[in-house]
């Protein structure tokens, strides 16, 4: 029997498991030493998720874990006499001597080669959303788990629920991030995450694009840097008082910024904004101390997309960079003036587009773009 010392760290040792999973395996080989058990696994069935897995195992045959996974674990007849058993309440699962008479296939196929003679069970959790299981067990040659062993193994109970928890909801956190990081990278235009002090947090593939080319914003040292002074002190007044407004739960309006350079045809739009403004079903509240930028430049697209247009709608170059144009939110007038044409020479280069789109507005072609884009960012 563990002294009061021993349970104390085996009770960090599970604290430690909740932030680090990996550690679930040294849990339960320390478990096995106190408990002079073989082997010993965490089984868990996630009616939500309607997966199964072996969260942990020590001493278990490879192949048990993926016959868990397979669902053949519910045959097991340990598995069964755990489904009885009420959540929280640990016992002697499997008696060899028992199960030979009542249950001899199973004694014979499982039991006897695999040298497992007593089975000591705890349901952790036993609900309508999940089913974790902890089995505990030890040879024939050994003795049966005793009053003591069982008492133990009740001890570590609530702990062993709160830490499941606390890896529940750190699992749920990443894997909220990584959908809103997928969300915004399938964005057409470009967006950022940055701190206080331009540091940039996240980047989408839109976004990347347009530093790695446009020379009035760039990437250094892991900021964002504008090529002008008075731009860069414009958007680090902007993104500080985006943080600063939302920090102190106060009205913000968006702030538009244009980014001009002689070597660029057209100026790059940022839209300091709002994490709560963010596309899409994405919530950004998780992230402290972070402004939302938009980034747009009417290049950026016909990098990607020229190809794209022509292929599907055999557009002809003029037609590809109208709408583009239209795409990033400049008017045939703009559009015009870049590059070089008449409007008249635009109305009928649109009226062309649309019938090779098979639109009738150039507020459908507008959305049908951004679907392409998005659909074809990958």
């Amino acid at each position: 029997m563990m002294d009061k010392s021993s349970v104390l760290d085996l009770v960090g040792e599970i604290y430690e498991a909740a932030y680090r999973p990996e550690h679930w395996v040294s849990v339960i080989q320390q478990l096995c030493a106190a408990l002079n058990a073989k082997s010993a696994g965490i089984f868990c069935e996630d009616y939500v998720e309607k997966r199964r897995t072996l969260l942990a195992a020590h001493g278990l045959p490879a192949l048990s874990s993926y016959s868990y996974r397979l669902g053949l674990g519910r045959y097991d007849h340990a598995y069964r006499v755990m489904l009885e058993k009420a959540e929280g309440a640990s016992s002697t699962i499997i008696d060899h001597q028992k199960v030979k008479e009542d249950h001899p296939m199973y004694y014979r196929l499982l039991l006897k080669p695999n040298d497992v003679g007593y089975v000591a069970g705890l349901n952790i959790f036993k609900n309508a959303e999940w089913h974790v299981g902890l089995g505990i067990h030890r040879s024939f040659e050994a003795n049966p788990f005793s009053e003591e062993d069982l008492h133990l193994i009740q001890l570590l109970h609530p702990h062993f629920q709160r830490a499941l928890k606390i890896q529940r909801a750190f699992q749920a956190i990443k894997s909220h991030n990584q959908s809103m990081k997928a969300a915004l990278s399938h964005l057409a235009m470009g967006v950022a995450l940055v701190k206080k002090d331009l540091t940039i947090v996240f980047l989408n593939e839109s976004a990347k694009t347009i530093l790695d080319y446009h020379p009035a914003l760039g990437v250094k040292d892991g900021q964002l840097k504008a090529w002008k002074n008075e731009h860069q002190l414009e958007l680090s007044e902007a993104i500080e008082h985006s943080i600063q407004s939302e920090s102190n739960e106060t009205k913000y309006n968006a702030r538009a910024i244009s980014l001009h350079h002689s070597e660029a045809l057209a100026p790059l739009s940022l839209i300091c904004g709002e994490k709560s403004e963010a596309p899409g079903e994405v919530s950004l509240v998780s992230m402290q101390d972070v402004a939302l930028l938009f980034i747009s430049d009417p290049e950026t697209n016909i990098r990607v997309s020229a190809d794209v247009l022509k292929q599907l709608y055999e557009l002809t170059p003029a037609e590809t960079k109208l709408a583009i144009g239209l795409l990033n939110g400049l008017n045939l007038g703009e559009i015009a003036e870049l590059n070089g044409n008449s409007v008249t020479t635009l109305r009928v280069q649109l009226r062309s587009i649309f019938d090779k789109t098979g639109v009738k507005r150039q507020k459908e072609l507008v959305r049908l773009l951004v679907m392409l884009s998005v659909n074809r960012s990958d």
